[in-house]
């Protein structure tokens, strides 16, 4: 055997481990992935991978929302479909997520709810090294009595909104979100930052209010709320930390829905959302049928600045809509060209059979606007107890 051949030979055997592969090599090869999901998997080999990876976030840090899927109270992991790769990605949590339901962001920050203890905390599941932030616990609203069931169907909603004078990176985790939660029977709005000892509620006009929050959207550093009859609201006093406790004045009355469609789903068969599109506001109104719960058609308005008055679209103009249970997301098309993103689809998820045993799969699917067509969205999710429901949610690297 000659000597170079002996060499190199050696070489190979001293890079078997793959952990020990020099940095500057290590940086070489994760300069040239393109997406967030080759990041993710990176990261995951061992340490010294995971630390290049998070090296160069800030260039790579950018992908179309996943789904985390359906879990049951026992899980201590969830399981996130990218639809970009049509793949399944697994994160493991065990303290975090066992027995806990979750609401996704824009931020790759879930909110956490356990039913058994009362507890909520916000958590990045992408980056297993940030900490978990501790919210108000269920307590601080008053309502530490309930039982189990009712409990796991106190809170409707959660919404994470990024306060407009930090970044998503800033470390002091703590004062950068702002989290809104819609709970009770009567769907009441409150909010919290991470380390607040209590929610802080917002007071809406007992003539005019239906009673009952559906979505809470953050657009050009004001709040805005829709309420079950499509109400929009405007949110005045938020996160100020001024004398005046929050409020909410009426902004815009709902707008001019499918009268045929309004009649055959009824009042329980209609789901608003709040969206962002040109930072412009818009409303999303999901119709569903009466008996199979299953989304017959979704309609988009834009909401004028000046005039208050709706306009439906019937394109989404280069934009990707993400829709359900959480907080809904928008982006252009256009900047995801190399993935299986679609112009003007809305990809939705919902689950109005959320937190009780039954045989009926989540309701999940695409739907052409332009041609008001609906898709089947395979995400291969079996799990017939809905603890808790899916949402998306956009994975950020900290």
């Amino acid at each position: 055997m000659s000597t170079s051949t002996s060499s190199s030979i050696k070489q190979a055997e001293s890079y078997s481990n793959w952990s020990e592969l020099p940095v500057d090599l290590l940086e070489m090869v994760a300069k040239k992935l393109t997406s967030i999901e080759d990041l993710y998997s990176l990261g995951g080999v061992c340490h010294s991978w995971r630390y290049v990876g998070l090296s160069i976030r800030k260039s790579k840090n950018k992908t179309l929302p996943w789904l985390m899927l359906t879990a049951n109270y026992t899980h201590t992991h969830r399981d996130f479909f990218s639809v970009a790769e049509n793949k399944t990605y697994t994160s493991n949590y065990p303290k975090a997520f066992y027995d806990c339901q979750c609401w996704g962001s824009p931020f790759g920050w879930l909110v956490t709810f356990s039913f058994d203890r009362g507890l909520l905390h916000l958590l990045n599941p992408f980056s297993p090294l940030s900490p978990r932030l501790s919210l108000p616990p269920l307590w601080t609203f008053g309502k530490s009595d309930l039982s189990s069931t009712r409990r796991s169907l106190f809170i409707y909603k959660a919404v994470v909104v990024l306060l407009h004078s930090h970044s998503v990176r800033e470390c002091n985790y703590h004062n950068r979100f702002l989290v809104f939660v819609i709970y009770g029977l009567s769907k009441n709005l409150a909010y919290s930052r991470p380390g607040d000892k209590t929610w802080t509620t917002v007071s809406f006009q007992e003539t005019t209010s239906s009673g009952g929050q559906e979505d809470i959207l953050q657009l050009n550093g004001q709040y805005y709320s829709v309420d079950s009859n499509g109400s929009i609201w405007l949110l005045c006093d938020v996160a100020a930390d001024g004398p005046n406790p929050p409020t909410a004045i009426p902004f815009a009355s709902p707008p001019p829905m499918n009268e045929l469609l309004k009649k055959r789903c009824g009042k329980s068969g209609r789901t608003f959302s709040l969206l962002e599109m040109d930072a412009e506001l818009h409303l999303a109104v999901r119709f569903q049928h009466r008996n199979t719960r299953k989304t017959l058609l979704i309609e988009i308005f834009k909401c004028d600045a000046s005039t208050c008055e709706w306009q439906k679209l019937t394109t989404l103009g280069g934009y990707v809509l993400f829709l359900g249970t959480c907080t809904s997301i928008s982006v252009k098309a256009s900047g995801y060209s190399a993935t299986n993103c679609t112009p003007g689809c809305i990809y939705y998820c919902y689950d109005d059979y959320k937190n009780h045993i039954v045989t009926v799969p989540p309701d999940i699917g695409i739907i052409d606007v332009t041609r008001r067509e609906i898709m089947f969205l395979n995400v291969d999710d079996k799990r017939t107890c809905h603890f808790s429901a899916p949402a998306w949610v956009v994975p950020t690297l900290l």
